[in-house]
């Protein structure tokens, strides 16, 4: 077992303090060595969201997440958004369903579906923070295929790690 959470294995509370636990008091972020799967897409929302609903949308979304074990990001100006939802791939394939069916998106384009190797934002059920529309640009024309990869490296590709590197900018600076 792994737990994606700290990359380390199965761990026990005194070993997980930073971590959500279960009623066995092991981290509840444990999957099996299988791959992880990575989804990142962009959409534009049907309207520019208020505030509120924004909060509404983040506010489902990490309850869903929460319980199934999804993380991952959520940037956005205006009525314009980028997400990357990552964990076993049954759970991340649920809520990207979820993403699709609704009726507050339009223009879904995804960048990235991938195995990855372990989370990327595995301390986020569903962080959010606002950017700027040269950011989101720059994100949005990042290689994000692995076509020049090999298959089995599983290494991220390169606008996921651009998308780290954003984010980790954006946490620093709070």
């Amino acid at each position: 077992m792994l737990c994606v959470r700290c990359e380390t294995g199965l761990l026990r509370f005194a070993d997980c303090m930073r971590h959500r636990m279960d009623a066995t008091q092991q981290c509840c972020y444990k999957v099996s060595m299988n791959l992880l799967r990575s989804i990142v897409y962009v959409s534009s929302a049907t309207h520019e969201l208020t505030t509120a609903e924004l909060e509404a949308l983040l506010a489902n979304a990490r309850a869903f997440n929460r319980q199934h074990q999804v993380t991952g990001v959520l940037l956005h100006i205006g009525a314009h958004f980028m997400q990357c939802l990552e964990g076993a791939p049954d759970d991340v394939g649920k809520a990207y369903e979820r993403v699709k069916r609704s009726s507050q998106h339009q223009d879904i384009v995804e960048y990235m579906d991938c195995q990855v190797a372990g989370r990327t934002f595995g301390s986020w059920e569903m962080g959010s923070a606002k950017s700027a529309t040269s950011e989101l640009l720059a994100l949005s024309t990042a290689e994000w295929s692995r076509a020049t990869q090999q298959a089995s490296t599983f290494e991220s590709p390169a606008g996921l790690k651009m998308l780290k590197v954003f984010w980790n900018m954006r946490q620093q600076a709070a």
